[in-house]
């Protein structure tokens, strides 16, 4: 009896692309309420968001090209780990500034400038989760995989 063959790592690898997308999602719910209570118009909204994004298509082939030369693990720790880390900062400058109001010129930059961070970092993870499980995933679940990891995206865009 043939052990079934896995994709090292894939829970958590599906884990960190639900919850990714779901916090990259979620942040459009949540940032016209936010730039009305911080005084700013909502065009700031929709920069904030187009940083993301713009940053985030940008990157994604980098990050592509990077996790080829120094490998796939190393490129979704470096880019999970600051994604986590600038998403957190942002929530507590969120947080302070709702009590204590910033010009408007610092919460423009705060919020287009770690939104565009946030899509820097996370332009990392399809490509390279992606190119993981081509790497591991025997031939015939290659597929299997990957809706997994696709399931796990558009599930975070919902829940987000």
């Amino acid at each position: 009896m043939h052990a079934r063959p896995v994709v090292a790592g894939l829970p958590a690898l599906v884990l960190a692309a639900l919850i990714g997308t779901m916090a990259m999602m979620s942040f459009v719910a949540v940032i016209g309420p936010v730039v009305r209570l911080l005084g700013l118009s909502e065009w700031h909204a929709g920069l904030s968001v187009t940083a993301a994004g713009v940053l985030w298509m940008l990157a994604a082939r980098p990050w592509g090209r990077l996790s080829d030369r120094i490998g796939r693990k190393r490129v979704l720790l470096l880019a999970m780990a600051a994604y986590t880390v600038i998403y957190v900062g942002l929530a507590v400058f969120i947080d302070v500034a709702l009590q204590v109001v910033p010009p408007v010129l610092v919460s423009v930059l705060v919020l287009v400038g770690a939104r565009g961070l946030i899509g820097l970092f996370y332009a990392a993870v399809p490509p390279t989760a992606a190119a993981l499980i081509a790497d591991q995933a025997p031939t015939g679940q290659r597929a299997q995989f990957m809706a997994r990891l696709g399931s796990a995206n558009a599930l975070g865009m919902v829940l987000g």
